[in-house]
């Protein structure tokens, strides 16, 4: 779970009574993980825990990023195993 009560105390934040639709996601990384591919922040704390039921969007150039780390783990993954086979 990613400890966010430093920023935002989860009792204080009420998504129905501020009557609030949508949240961006930014390009930090919240415990290793970029925050717009984060499950703990997106869907436990933010969804579970605070009620937020509205949409999250994320810069398109976050996505892009996370995409592209995941692509390039992919490929060093591939051609670790593929390695020994040469």
């Amino acid at each position: 779970m990613c400890r966010c009560d430093a920023v935002v105390p989860s009792d204080a934040f009420d998504s129905a009574a501020a009557d609030l639709t949508s949240s961006l996601r930014s390009y930090n990384k919240v415990n290793g993980v970029p925050s717009c591919a984060n499950k703990p922040l997106l869907t436990d704390l933010l969804r579970n825990d605070w009620g937020f039921t509205g949409y999250v969007v994320s810069d398109c150039i976050a996505i892009q990023q996370a995409r592209t780390m995941l692509l390039l783990l992919l490929s060093l993954v591939l051609s670790l195993l593929l390695l020994p086979l040469l």
